[in-house]
């Protein structure tokens, strides 16, 4: 029996040999930023896993959600999307995402444990794994399935900050705070997207595409992952909160951390988008003195 608790990726051959159980729910989440050019759905049209659903996040994100950033939706929000989907309480969710980096899958996994919905895993390499296994997909939309009974939502803010509480930990210095965007969108150097470059005082950087194997689209061993935060002056044992640049790929390092046996890694809700939204937030640049 899949145990999300103890493992949160589940193998592909783990996934075939689940099938089309009616506890289980495959949601593709695939989603794309506007530079890419690709639409999710009509890739979800073209070819997904068996069975799976396509995961509207235009409909499952919170009311300032924009096309490059994803916000946190409300707790009936959320709730009457799971039962559009069909999804029951108790029910293993696993998501994927097309290219298999975890990021967008990640965000999902995150989501559904922030509303209460503990059985959910992730999809190792995603879809990409899926095909080079050699397994078959299905293309078309199939047919909605009945809504499921569903509870009001709960929230678990051990897994969710605001611009308020960075704000505040910026002097209280209570919890660690790790930027996980490109090292140059960090220190704020080159022509990158940001209108603020830099990054929220007293975080420290590490890139979310290093906690994956280069040129793969799987985790890093648990040990190389340790010592890749270790590298960036991360300790496990101390509170730890994570953001990127429009949430979509922050919760790759809490995935990973709880990998790690670290399960209540915190994301900030809206990421570096919120923080710029505020004017008076203060910015840095460049690398931080050492101590």
């Amino acid at each position: 029996m899949i145990d999300p608790k103890t493992n949160p990726l589940i193998g592909v051959p783990d996934l075939a040999a689940l099938g089309t159980s009616e506890r289980v729910t495959i949601l593709d989440c695939s989603w794309y930023l506007p530079q890419e050019v690709r639409d999710p759905l009509v890739e979800y049209e073209l070819g997904h896993i068996p069975g799976a659903r396509f995961f509207d996040w235009e409909s499952c994100s919170g009311g300032d959600s924009t096309e490059a950033c994803l916000y946190l939706p409300t707790g009936n929000r959320f709730a009457a999307h799971a039962a559009a989907l069909g999804i029951r309480e108790g029910d293993l969710v696993v998501a994927y995402d097309h290219e298999g980096f975890h990021a967008i899958a990640a965000r999902a996994w995150w989501m559904f444990r922030v509303f209460g919905h503990e059985r959910v895993v992730v999809l190792e390499g995603g879809l990409k794994a899926w095909k080079q296994a050699g397994l078959l997909t299905e293309g078309g939309v199939p047919p909605a399935p009945a809504p499921a009974e569903r509870r009001g939502a709960e929230f678990d803010s051990r897994l969710v900050r605001t611009f308020d509480d960075l704000r505040a930990n910026i002097e209280a210095g209570a919890e660690q705070v790790v930027d996980v965007r490109s090292r140059e969108r960090y220190l704020g150097a080159g022509n990158g997207p940001d209108k603020r470059p830099g990054h929220i005082p007293g975080a420290v950087s590490l890139p979310f595409a290093e906690c994956l194997e280069k040129g793969a689209n799987v985790f890093r061993p648990l040990g190389e992952l340790a010592e890749k935060g270790k590298g960036a002056g991360i300790d496990p044992d101390k509170p730890l909160v994570a953001y990127c640049g429009g949430g979509g790929s922050s919760p790759v390092v809490a995935l990973g951390y709880y990998l790690l046996g670290k399960r209540d890694v915190a994301i900030y809700d809206g990421a570096w988008h919120d923080w710029c939204r505020h004017g008076e937030a203060p910015i840095e640049r460049g690398a931080p003195e050492s101590p």
